[in-house]
């Protein structure tokens, strides 16, 4: 059976009608980095905040934020392919590693060419 997951609306007007199976999408972990006292996200650049990016079992892609301040609430985000590779890239995915089809590597690709300075 399928564990649905809502995604947090951007706007006031948006539904919260659509959702992904958590279970059926693959997860790329956060890279983080040891500071000397506490372990923080290359992600958010915080010990307190995270976040977590899932493909779909359709192929999109959706990130999830989390924070440990008491109070915050979670968020699951839908993003795009040009959203989703900076993010696997600074924390350390390999865009040879997604499972992308060859437009969708070509893409991610020219998205890796165009963040080189």
């Amino acid at each position: 059976m399928a564990k649905r997951v809502f995604l947090t609306p951007r706007d006031q007007g948006d539904s919260a009608s659509q959702w992904f199976d958590i279970e059926a999408a693959t997860k790329f972990c956060e890279d983080s980095y040891w500071d000397g006292s506490n372990s923080i996200s290359v992600a958010t650049g915080s010990q307190w905040q995270h976040e977590t990016l899932y493909r779909t079992a359709t192929g999109n892609w959706v990130l999830y934020s989390s924070s440990q301040w008491q109070g915050s609430s979670e968020s699951y985000y839908a993003m795009d392919l040009a959203e989703a590779v900076p993010w696997l890239i600074k924390n350390n995915h390999d865009i040879d590693d997604l499972g992308l089809d060859g437009q969708q590597l070509a893409a991610a690709e020219k998205i890796v060419a165009d963040l080189e300075v």
